[in-house]
């Protein structure tokens, strides 16, 4: 049944005024209740009701009711911020984020919730996001039309949205690349290989015109190891493509991509005898389970998660004091965390194996 859209904005409007009968934490009415108090049809208190529910205004409660949560027009340092993921959470960035964000809002003081999108939902919650104007932080990669249009809202996480109008938090990539390159050449490395895969990805490209940029005159256009066979995995293509790079010209240093193709890269190695970190240091951006728990532990770039939910929550409150010139982008910057697979110093009594590790400065 398709509800007129007047017609379910003026009772919308008509029930968010009924709501200031209640005070936080209040057991609201039945849906039913509401549609014979307004003379409407059912259909369409239960629309309103699930944009509610969607923004966090209201929730329901199995067997007990549905109750006020937060005030519907609060005072911007008040009103509670979204943090949106995706519904799979397949990536440990997103579970770092997670775990994280609501300790972060409540050092700042603000209510905090976590939201969960796929491509059925995504436009229903950046609807409900809009339409009571909920700062919003996304770590979905869904569509960026409607955020761009209120960017005082929305703070994108994502390599990947910068030039797109939308205000983002970024990695600073540049500072990824140097301090593991600044890393290996303080332990006496100088032909620094890096491992990608061919994707055509733009932040690869920019992360490989920066590893050439910053080896200067160490750079060997040999020194790039592509992991390009499509028809096996990416652990499979990087195992062969360091084994094939390393047989035609050894070098010292590894930096890899992604801790998938470290985790080919180690294998290869081993398999040609080469010795970690004696005969070639290895480092990885990502740091998952793959680098913690490798065999040696791998030196990884750890994105900082903490510091990206400060940086968007600081952006926020700027473009919500800014709105008609709002800042678009604020770089974290990442933490290199030194284990064994780069640590020649066999006199280390420990090795930093935790996301509490000091950061390499370059």
């Amino acid at each position: 049944m398709k509800l007129n859209p007047l017609k379910h904005n003026v009772v919308f409007e008509r029930l968010i005024m009924e709501f200031s009968n209640f005070k936080v934490g209040d057991r609201l009415p039945s849906e039913r209740d509401f549609a014979e108090l307004l003379s409407v049809n059912i259909a369409t208190i239960r629309r309103a009701f699930r944009d509610l529910v969607l923004a966090g205004i209201v929730e329901k409660r199995i067997g007990s009711g549905t109750y006020l949560t937060q005030p519907v027009h609060a005072p911007w340092r008040e009103r509670t911020i979204n943090l949106i993921l995706g519904i799979q959470q397949t990536t440990e960035f997103d579970k770092a984020l997670k775990r994280v964000f609501l300790s972060v809002t409540k050092e700042f003081g603000r209510p905090g919730r976590v939201l969960y999108a796929d491509e059925e939902n995504y436009p229903d919650v950046i609807r409900s996001c809009i339409s009571f104007k909920l700062p919003t932080i996304v770590a979905y990669p869904g569509g960026n039309g409607e955020l761009a249009e209120c960017p005082e809202l929305f703070v994108r996480l994502s390599s990947m949205s910068y030039n797109t109008g939308i205000p983002s938090v970024l990695c600073d990539d540049v500072d990824v690349i140097n301090s593991q390159i600044a890393h290996l050449r303080s332990v006496g490395r100088r032909r620094i290989a890096l491992l990608s895969v061919r994707n055509g990805l733009a932040l690869q490209d920019f992360q490989l015109a920066i590893w050439q940029g910053t080896m200067g005159s160490d750079y060997a256009p040999e020194l790039l190891i592509v992991a390009g066979n499509s028809s096996l995995s990416l652990v499979e293509a990087a195992c062969d493509a360091v084994a094939g790079a390393w047989k035609k010209q050894p070098f010292d240093g590894l930096i890899c991509l992604t801790d998938e193709l470290m985790f080919g890269a180690l294998s290869a190695l081993r398999h040609l005898g080469a010795r970690v970190p004696e005969d070639v240091c290895v480092t990885s951006i990502g740091d998952t389970v793959l680098a913690r728990f490798g065999n040696p532990a791998v030196t990884s770039v750890n994105p900082d998660p903490e510091a990206h939910i400060r940086s968007a929550i600081e952006l926020l409150d700027h473009n919500h004091e800014h709105p008609r010139s709002p800042d678009l982008m604020r770089l974290v910057k990442s933490k290199l965390i030194v284990r064994e697979s780069s640590s020649l110093n066999h006199n280390l009594s420990t090795l930093e194996t935790n996301e509490h590790a000091e950061q390499v400065k370059p």
